[in-house]
């Protein structure tokens, strides 16, 4: 699995592999799969769904709470139903 390497530099909408993508294979095998997610918000991608608007959020509990929302929002475009996303707040 290209995640497993770890060290994506773009959410990618345009990049050589992104989650939607890794998401639709999985979807293909089988219908009934769960997804979850851990990455760390520290150096998230610049183009991450909410990002820049995220910075304006001081709280660091709420602008993790924003981005996943707006994660999960962007994964649902794709009917991904069982997708569960999580950011890991590493550094305060």
């Amino acid at each position: 699995m290209p995640f497993s390497k770890g060290g994506g530099r773009s959410y990618g909408k345009n990049s050589e592999w992104t989650l939607e993508k890794l998401i639709s294979q999985w979807r293909k095998k089988k219908t009934d799969v769960w997804i979850t997610s851990l990455f760390d918000v520290y150096d998230l991608p610049l183009d991450f769904p909410a990002r820049t608007e995220s910075l304006k959020i001081r709280d660091d509990y709420a602008k993790v709470s924003a981005l996943e929302s707006a994660w999960e929002a962007d994964i649902r475009i794709l009917e991904a139903h069982r997708f569960i996303p999580h950011l890991q707040l590493h550094e305060i």
